[in-house]
């Protein structure tokens, strides 16, 4: 498949509509003199990779903080850190 995108007036570059379906990843590379856009086939649309927009995204924030809690939840016990441990005498012995 072949586009030809044009930019409008701030230099933004402007898709054809239905082109791209939403929440598509497009990957950004630049070879040689050129910059080449490619669909991301690996993640697909609304994947969970590990990509910092995902952060923005309130579904995997929510998936997240549950996994998170969820995993706080399952450590094994621990004895808790004594106090004078804690105090800054006893910080740089």
């Amino acid at each position: 498949m072949r586009l030809t995108l044009h930019s409008d007036e701030q230099g933004a570059l402007l898709l054809p509509p239905g082109s791209v379906t939403p929440r598509t990843r497009i990957l950004v590379e630049g070879e040689a003199d050129q910059l080449v856009m490619r669909s991301d086939a690996h993640s697909g649309p609304a994947s969970s990779s590990a990509v910092d927009d995902d952060k923005y995204d309130p579904e995997t924030a929510a998936a997240k903080i549950q996994w998170l809690e969820s995993w706080m939840d399952n450590l094994p016990p621990s004895p808790p850190v004594p106090l004078h441990a804690l105090h800054r005498d006893s910080m740089y012995d």
